[in-house]
């Protein structure tokens, strides 16, 4: 059976209104891949108020979740997970505790383990839902849209409560585009638009690229337009606006579009604690041949390439341009 004709595709406009009737606050996969908040936590040294709370009231479930919860935002997951298993010896039906516990396995690794916590919580229920939705968001940061897909097509076709429907459509929209089902993708987004909900930047972006893949580039650039208002410094966003105004002919804009970029993407970028060489910048260099070329400006192009070619001529992008 084509992936167009599952069932997940076809279900009906009343449930695809339910799933799109609560926007989403944090967004899916593509949000936790890309955005990390940044937070300190006191993680040693001396104890903190709240860890002087947790040695003085051991007892206290709350403050250990909560604990937890911010040992695994600044990535002390296994100080997170110590915490949650010491709320479980205490409260081994808590849900929230069960469905953190599921959250840093998957971000462990341990999908084996996080699996089996879904598994074994209530079929059908809410926090079997939230934990499936663990797995298929991990399964797409992995390389995996197909596995993400069938779990989400599962969670998809049962009742769900509106808000986690969404979320899930959002990461849905994610593994199609990864699948390079793109024409799904587009069905998808339309008929989210049409309901008048809210939708994440990072759906608009996932179907903006649809939309160049299948050569619509004037509703590629509506797209891209509404998820940059969502997060006007995404560089891949731009970019692929940028390709959009390219595909319409309309070089002048596009190139002011690489002028803006050349001045503000650095050279060298810090990326965990460590300073390296920031690729947006070889991507905007070669591009910039190739919008010469797109003009027929073949003798600028050339020029532009041979320089690049001479300063690394074994790079694939700039020997291919």
């Amino acid at each position: 059976m084509r992936l167009e004709d599952k069932a997940w595709i076809s279900l009906t406009a009343g449930i695809l209104a339910a799933a799109m009737a609560v926007p989403l606050p944090h967004g899916g996969a593509f949000a936790q891949a890309s955005e990390s908040p940044v937070t300190t936590v006191q993680t040693s040294g001396e104890p903190d108020s709240q860890n002087a709370s947790l040695a003085s009231s051991p007892d206290r479930t709350d403050l250990r979740l909560k604990r937890a919860e911010q040992l695994l935002t600044v990535g002390e997951l296994a100080s997170a997970l110590r915490n949650v298993d010491d709320v479980l010896r205490v409260e081994p039906e808590n849900g929230g505790a069960r469905r953190l516990r599921t959250h840093i396995l998957v971000k462990l690794g341990a999908l084996s383990l996080a699996l089996e916590c879904a598994t074994n919580a209530v079929a059908g229920s809410g926090e079997q839902t939230v934990l499936l939705g663990e797995q298929a968001g991990q399964r797409i940061r992995w390389g995996e849209p197909e596995a993400a897909t069938n779990i989400l097509s599962s969670i998809l076709a049962g009742e769900r409560s509106q808000f986690e429907m969404a979320n899930e459509w959002g990461d849905m929209v994610l593994a199609l585009a990864a699948m390079r089902q793109f024409s799904c993708v587009t069905n998808i987004y339309r008929a989210w638009e049409s309901s008048g909900r809210p939708i994440p930047y990072w759906v608009h972006d996932a179907a903006a690229s649809s939309l160049l893949e299948l050569r619509l580039p004037e509703q590629a650039h509506a797209a891209y337009l509404k998820a940059l208002k969502g997060r006007p410094d995404r560089f891949e966003s731009r970019m692929g606006l940028y390709h959009a105004l390219v595909d319409m002919d309309r070089f002048e804009e596009a190139g002011r579009i690489l002028d803006m970029l050349e001045k503000e993407t650095p050279e060298w970028i810090w990326e965990g604690g460590n300073l390296r060489f920031n690729w947006n910048r070889e991507e905007l260099a070669v591009e910039r041949g190739w919008w010469f070329a797109y003009q027929n400006r073949l003798v600028e192009a050339r020029r532009h390439l041979l320089v690049l070619h001479a300063l690394a001529p074994a790079n694939l992008a700039v020997r291919t341009a």
